[in-house]
């Protein structure tokens, strides 16, 4: 039997990257984390079913109670950041059992102190990035001290003052991008200066005007897009070059609910967007080519406790999980026969060694978990015959040579686990 816990322990060590690992069992790749200042509360909603989960509230966790949740990321360690505005501080949150701890604040880290930290993001270096609308300014914060560091306004840098910023996301060059409410506009920072410009304004760029723009993110080719919160709700397009502005989805373009607070927004890996909408308390996914928009969260749609009032929220990165990728190599091939065993068999081992649970990749046919039925997609996929389910499905018969290769190595881990 030492052949078979060779190769299970071989693959055990294999671990997922941690773009893909995240924090194992509680968050995942795609997972979607939005934070709700009414309750306090920190959720994890499930993209595929709208199944929202408190991950931290004042029930859940333990440790400083959150008094205004605003902004939400993740550090390196895909601890949970949350930028509190009640509490004018930073906290982080684990996301397993939902404590919570106090990464800056006036009694920890040094420099200027936070007043009204909303928006929340993370470098390449993973140094904490907030914008503050109290102090009109972008802070830097250690992830390690909790020290600040103003990096542009409140005197430091030069060009168009910050006048409330909400907004912050990065651009592929380093160079932070604010989103402003009482300026209606969106500002770019030169992170080593502090200097700041503009990017599209009612008086800079052309087309639709800005009216009380909220969040930014960027799509993969760098456009920006913000949400509006203005007398007409929306999503803008906005060119990162020439400024130049377009409704991407609102009451006239795209179809489906409209927007009436919308305030976070997101890129998900298949392109689409994710917007929560604190009017309607619901999350909503935007079509990128049409603007069409669909309710996938709220309390019709979806389990789980209901929102009340959402702000920002933060999907989870990672590459996009692979149907059949046991060993989360990239590909599907003989190697991922041995995990994919382990993912039948151990569930819990499997997802000790690769940090995300057997279904992630080994819910062939799409029923929602992972076990002998998915053996025929899985074999399926692996010799170039099928492709994963997208929905339950009654899979073929797989060849019967690759089938009882299966049948050999799980029979062989679990006489060994007997033994």
């Amino acid at each position: 039997m030492r052949c078979v816990c060779f190769i299970l322990l071989a693959f055990a060590g294999a671990l997922c990257p941690l773009s893909q690992r995240v924090t194992g069992a509680v968050i995942n790749p795609g997972d979607i984390l939005a934070v709700d200042s009414s309750l306090d509360a920190v959720f994890r909603i499930s993209p595929a079913t709208g199944d929202r989960e408190i991950v931290s509230d004042d029930l859940t966790g333990t440790g400083p109670v959150l008094e205004s949740p605003w902004g939400i990321t993740l550090d390196a360690s895909g601890q949970i950041i949350v930028a509190d505005v009640g509490a004018n501080a930073l906290f982080t949150i684990d996301p397993q059992t939902g404590d919570r701890q106090i990464l800056s604040d006036a009694s920890v880290g040094m420099g200027t102190g936070l007043l009204q930290p909303v928006g929340l993001t993370v470098d390449a270096d993973f140094n904490v990035l907030v914008v503050d609308t109290g102090r009109d300014a972008v802070f830097h914060i250690d992830p390690t001290t909790g020290d600040r560091t103003v990096i542009s306004g409140n005197g430091v840098g030069s060009g168009t003052s910050l006048l409330f910023p909400v907004g912050i996301t990065l651009e592929s060059s380093g160079d932070i991008l604010v989103s402003d409410t009482s300026r209606d506009a969106v500002l770019r920072i030169d992170p080593s200066t502090g200097n700041r410009t503009v990017v599209s304004s009612n008086s800079t760029g052309t087309g639709a005007p800005f009216a009380s723009p909220e969040h930014l993110t960027l799509d993969a080719n760098g456009k920006i897009f913000v949400t509006l919160v203005g007398a007409e709700p929306a999503i803008l397009s906005v060119d990162p070059v020439t400024g130049h502005r377009e409704i991407f989805s609102d009451a006239t373009v795209g179809t489906g609910p409209v927007f009436d607070r919308p305030q976070g927004i997101g890129v998900e890996n298949d392109g689409n967007f994710v917007v929560t909408d604190a009017g309607v308390d619901a999350i909503l996914r935007v079509d990128p080519t049409t603007g069409d928009r669909v309710i996938f969260s709220d309390a019709n749609t979806g389990s789980g406790p209901a929102f009340v009032s959402l702000k920002q929220l933060f999907i989870v990165p990672g590459v996009a999980a692979v149907t059949g990728d046991m060993d989360c190599d990239g590909d599907v091939d003989f190697d991922d026969i041995s995990p994919f065993v382990l993912g039948l068999t151990d569930p819990g081992a499997y997802e000790d060694a690769f940090g995300l649970p057997p279904t992630v990749k080994g819910d062939t046919d799409a029923d929602g978990d992972q076990d002998f039925d998915d053996i025929s997609g899985f074999v399926g996929i692996l010799t170039g015959a099928g492709a994963a389910a997208t929905g339950p499905v009654s899979v073929p018969e797989p060849s019967a040579i690759l089938l009882a290769l299966l049948g050999i190595v799980g029979f062989m881990f679990l006489s060994n686990n007997d033994a």
